[in-house]
């Protein structure tokens, strides 16, 4: 709060919001401004120029790190007395950025610190008066729920991606969807800081992806294949799953190394934090990291010689 040519002037945190008619992924952040005439003081108009904002992430009272410094979408502004307005600055965000906003948040609210400067003077004033400077410290919570639902996917949606996190193009085939709605709700436990829950919602979208499999192979297995598996006695889902990856990819040796992969990551998510035997275990984000990445690479792959292996078979039975 400041007066200022007998203006008390307050500034205070309004909304956060992505833009959509920028290239460049830039986030608004709009203040509200608030004026009332001191007393016993001659209150007069103001004219704001110029105003910016550094802006930075608070970790505690004594560690800031600089995001940046936001410029106004305005190079002018007229305050009357008591009267309200906003004052939007607009920062913008790149890959590296956002990713270190995301470790030092570890999933829970953005805290943020604005330190705004503006040159303010009194309106109609003489060309020559000299202009003063006057400091605002705003510091504001942007809640989680809000940057993981509202600015997060939208951040996205402008193609900037975590660095920690696969940018994969999965297919566009139906158990695509049923993979995916997994996957997204990983990334969501990972942006709210539940990282053991990432290893659940990971562990539910590779259980999909070999329930699609075990359905399309039962469609191109063979009599001799039918048999072989019949009489895998204790080892005869793993043997299902064995052909089934050979004739995903089309060669033994990788189809067999593929469904070994596939029980080793399987095996890794199973470390569920809601699991007796695995309470206690401490998830970091790390952790959370890594089991998507894995889920999402290794999905995204097998989904992909799926598609394929369908349209092959599609235009076989077409020719």
């Amino acid at each position: 709060m400041h007066q200022i040519n007998g203006q008390i002037i307050k500034l205070s945190y309004k909304t956060a919001f992505v833009k959509d008619n920028f290239i460049i992924p830039t986030i608004a952040l709009w203040f509200s401004r608030s004026s009332k005439a001191a007393p016993n003081v001659e209150s007069k108009d103001l004219i704001v120029k110029r105003p910016i904002a550094k802006l930075s992430l608070k970790v505690s009272d004594y560690v800031r790190y600089v995001i940046g410094t936001a410029s106004s979408t305005n190079l002018i502004y007229t305050w009357d007395i008591n009267g309200d307005s906003e004052i939007e600055f607009d920062i913008t965000l790149d890959s590296y950025l956002l990713s270190e906003i995301e470790n030092i948040r570890k999933g829970g609210n953005l805290n943020l610190v604005a330190e705004i400067l503006l040159v303010a003077n009194e309106r109609n004033i003489s060309y020559g008066t000299q202009e003063f400077e006057y400091p605002f410290v705003v510091e504001f919570d942007i809640p989680k729920s809000i940057w993981n639902e509202n600015i997060l996917p939208h951040l996205m949606n402008k193609k900037i991606t975590l660095v920690t996190i696969p940018n994969i193009e999965l297919p566009k085939i139906p158990l695509t969807h049923e993979v995916l709605k997994y996957l997204n709700e990983a990334s969501r436990a990972l942006s709210d800081g539940g990282y053991g829950d990432v290893f659940g919602e990971c562990r539910e979208s590779l259980n999909a992806l070999y329930t699609g499999i075990d359905e399309w192979v039962k469609g191109v297995l063979t009599i001799d294949e039918t048999s072989k598996i019949q009489n895998a006695g204790a080892e005869k889902v793993n043997a299902r799953r064995n052909i089934g990856f050979t004739k995903l990819v089309g060669h033994e040796e990788k189809g067999k190394r593929i469904n070994q992969l596939r029980n080793s990551l399987h095996q890794f998510l199973s470390l569920d934090p809601h699991k007796p035997d695995y309470k206690g275990i401490e998830f970091t984000r790390g952790d959370g990291i890594s089991a998507l990445n894995m889920s999402a690479s290794f999905t995204g792959n097998v989904l992909e010689y799926l598609s394929i292996a369908e349209k092959k078979i599609k235009k076989d039975t077409v020719g």
